[in-house]
């Protein structure tokens, strides 16, 4: 039994720590509580065609030539 002067102070974290161990056992993982809480706003997720989430806009990480020169494919 505890005793806490604000229900609500002890309720609302127990409550993220709670729903993110729910999230964890369904695969779901987050970094911090506050995307836990922003979570609930989310209407739609995709993924990208190997199953991974995306930042919304594309990035080249990385180029290889074959048969030719980097520069050549920049330009």
């Amino acid at each position: 039994v505890m005793g806490y002067p604000c229900a609500v102070g002890i309720s609302a974290p127990l409550s993220i720590v709670r729903g993110a161990g729910q999230a964890a056992e369904c695969g779901i993982l987050m970094r911090t509580g506050e995307a836990f809480q922003g979570f609930r706003l989310v209407k739609k997720i995709v993924l990208d065609k190997t199953g991974t989430l995306t930042e919304g806009h594309p990035i080249v990480r990385e180029i290889e030539a074959i048969g030719g020169q980097e520069r050549e494919l920049l330009a």
